[in-house]
C-alpha cells in the first residue's frame, strides 16, 4: 500500500480515527502559522476524486518514527 486514508493511518499508528483527524488539524495549523516539527503530521499528497486525502505510507512510517522519540530530554515516549 503506497497512499493511506486517514483511517489506514490510525489502523497502522494504533489511534483512532478522531486521534489522527485531530492530530492532521494540529499540523495544518502548524503549517499555517510556520511553526512545523518533524513530530507533526505530515502535509497529504493527494486527494482521492471523492476527496479523501492521501498521504504516503514512507512519509507516515517515518512520521511515526519521529513521534518515538520523546519531545525533550527525560521526556516519556508517545508509544509508551
Amino acid at each position: 500500500m503506497t497512499e493511506m486514508t486517514l483511517r489506514d493511518i490510525a489502523k497502522h499508528a494504533d489511534l483512532s480515527p478522531a486521534t489522527i483527524r485531530r492530530l492532521h488539524a494540529d499540523a495544518t495549523k502548524a503549517r499555517q502559522l510556520k511553526i512545523e516539527t518533524p513530530r507533526h503530521m505530515p502535509a497529504p499528497i493527494s486527494k482521492t476524486d471523492y476527496g479523501a486525502l492521501l498521504w504516503g505510507a514512507e512519509q507516515i512510517n517515518e512520521w511515526i518514527e519521529a513521534r518515538a522519540i520523546p519531545a525533550r530530554k527525560g521526556a516519556v515516549p508517545k508509544s509508551v
